[in-house]
């Protein structure tokens, strides 16, 4: 019942808007001596099918009120999310760096390497550790989060594999935050940056083939997916995107713009965005999000570029 799932979850909050939890253990006989983590898999609605006593699974899970990361070194077993109707309103992803993880069940969609986006759905969804040890990470958040990301009909995306350099950043954050301190001061900022984390990766993930895009629409994904990077300009992002700098630079000319113009308005666009949804977040935490090189630098492209450009 979602109910009791919600009670679940609200004793695993014990009233705060930020919580860890930790579990080291072998099989599935050692998870009943780790009980914050059977809570944690009780209001996630999650259960270990099977796992083996060998080598010792470690999880770290971070959880926000509506969303949580979770890291794991996984011994080979299975999991088993038995969606119902109450799971319409969530997704998942599943993000692997060592060994092989692959999922089954109704519109799960698959990209290599080890990339796994479970959209809501009420049909259950499996999601096995095939390798004798798996190091992943595991986000389910709000779809709602997601709901404006067109995503093709073919749930086996094929195309070109995706690239580490757009893959990597995102599950080392997510590594990050499941290491996170136990706190809750300065959560909001993390938060929302969490959610374009998770945001980033469904997009990739609903690409059908990298390589069949326009370099334009390539280059404008590759620079929102990197923003932070105060060094991103047309020489940084050509042999990423692979191609020469003069050729990225004359198909934004053909365009009418420069690519320093467009990283320049999308920046700005983010801080905006981070502002509306954020009105307390410090200006510094905007010029780090957004890629600002100084104070002056943030000022001065809000104050030029019109709220018009930057939607």
């Amino acid at each position: 019942m979602a109910s009791g799932r919600r009670n679940a979850r609200n004793m695993l909050f014990r009233g705060r808007e930020f919580s860890r939890v930790s579990a080291r253990f072998r099989g599935i006989a050692g998870i009943a001596s780790n009980p914050r983590f059977g809570e944690f898999l009780s209001a996630a609605n999650l259960e270990f099918a099977s796992l083996a006593n060998s080598p010792e699974t470690v999880v770290q899970v971070a959880q926000f009120a509506d969303l949580n990361v979770s890291y794991g070194k996984l011994a080979r077993g299975e999991v088993v999310w038995p969606r119902d109707m109450q799971s319409l309103d969530r997704a998942a992803v599943v993000i692997t760096r060592r060994g092989r993880v692959r999922a089954a069940g109704e519109g799960v969609y698959l990209r290599e390497p080890g990339v796994i986006f479970i959209p809501p759905g009420d049909t259950r969804v499996s999601v096995m550790f095939e390798a004798s040890e798996n190091e992943l990470v595991y986000a389910s958040f709000p779809a709602s989060l997601v709901a404006d990301i067109p995503l093709p009909t073919d749930v086996e995306v094929g195309g070109s594999q995706l690239s580490s350099y757009l893959v990597d950043p995102i599950y080392r954050f997510m590594v990050g935050l499941a290491h996170a301190p136990d706190q809750e001061r300065g959560l909001l900022p993390v938060r929302f940056a969490t959610g374009e984390m998770l945001r980033a990766i469904v997009q990739l993930v609903s690409q059908c083939g990298c390589s069949e895009m326009p370099l334009y629409d390539r280059a404008i994904q590759a620079i929102l997916q990197d923003l932070g990077n105060v060094d991103l300009a047309a020489g940084t992002l050509a042999p990423r995107l692979g191609v020469s700098t003069r050729k990225l630079q004359l198909e934004f000319q053909e365009r009418g713009t420069t690519v320093q113009r467009e990283v320049r308005r999308r920046r700005v666009a983010a801080a905006r965005q981070m502002r509306r949804e954020l009105p307390e977040i410090g200006v510094e935490v905007l010029i780090l999000a957004c890629g600002f090189r100084s104070k002056s630098a943030f000022y001065r492209a809000m104050s030029e570029v019109p709220d018009s450009q930057s939607r």
